[in-house]
């Protein structure tokens, strides 16, 4: 599910997750993106470990909504920031709300789709 504008990137990225579609997710980071999958985390790289941290925040079964801040392109690079919120059930079956400011480096690739080559969900927070 890659994007024609880094315009796009919150909108795509929230219908990918809300559908469950990991592979949809996947595609719209670079082979050798890096992806910081939690709070205070350091950031991994490589499209097993950001599928592994994708899938984490799948499993809380929950909907996500991501309101852009800004999207800024220059040439084929982009950087974006949102504010997110995951409202999902815990472990216990009891309600959690989940919420983080983002930043994100996006670039244009050769077939001119945008993907993320970083992906730091809590890099505003």
């Amino acid at each position: 599910m890659a994007f024609t504008s880094p315009a796009q990137a919150h909108a795509e990225f929230t219908a990918a997750f809300n559908a469950g579609d990991l592979d949809a997710l996947c595609d719209m980071y670079e082979p050798d993106a890096a992806f910081v999958p939690e709070l205070d985390a350091e950031a991994v790289r490589g499209m097993d470990a950001i599928r592994q941290g994708l899938a984490a925040f799948l499993a809380l079964k929950g909907t996500i909504k991501i309101d852009t801040v800004f999207a800024h392109q220059c040439g084929d690079i982009a950087l974006s920031r949102s504010r997110w919120t995951l409202s999902a059930t815990g472990p216990d079956g009891s309600p959690m709300l989940l919420s983080g400011s983002s930043t994100e480096v996006l670039r244009r690739g050769s077939d001119g789709a945008w993907r993320h080559i970083i992906d730091h969900p809590f890099g505003a927070s």
